[in-house]
C-alpha cells in the first residue's frame, strides 16, 4: 500500500485509484491513462467505492450552528462573571 512520504499515512482509496489510473506526463503532471478512467472519476462514482463521502444533511448543520451558538454565548457568560467577580 502507497503512503504519503512525509506522514507515512497511507493514501485513501479514492487516492490509490487516481494514481492507479494516471501516469506523470514530462512536465510532472498526472494525465489519465484512458478517457474512461477520467469519466469514472469525474462522475463522482467508482465501482465498488460507491459515491464518496456523503454531504452534511440539514439537521448536522443545524446541530452544529446551535452548538457552536450556545459555546460563543457561555463564552460570553464566563467573562462577565469573571468580570463582576474582579
Amino acid at each position: 500500500m502507497q503512503r504519503y512520504p512525509l506522514s507515512g499515512e497511507k493514501y485513501s482509496p479514492n487516492k490509490v485509484w487516481v494514481i492507479q489510473h494516471t501516469r506523470k506526463s514530462a512536465s510532472g503532471e498526472r494525465v489519465w491513462l484512458d478517457s474512461q478512467s477520467q469519466q469514472i472519476h469525474r462522475s463522482g462514482y467508482v465501482h465498488g467505492k460507491g459515491y464518496g463521502k456523503k454531504s452534511l444533511k440539514k439537521a448536522q448543520i443545524q446541530h452544529a450552528d446551535i452548538k457552536a451558538s450556545v459555546s460563543s454565548t457561555m463564552k460570553s457568560m464566563r467573562q462577565e462573571m469573571q468580570a463582576y467577580m474582579e
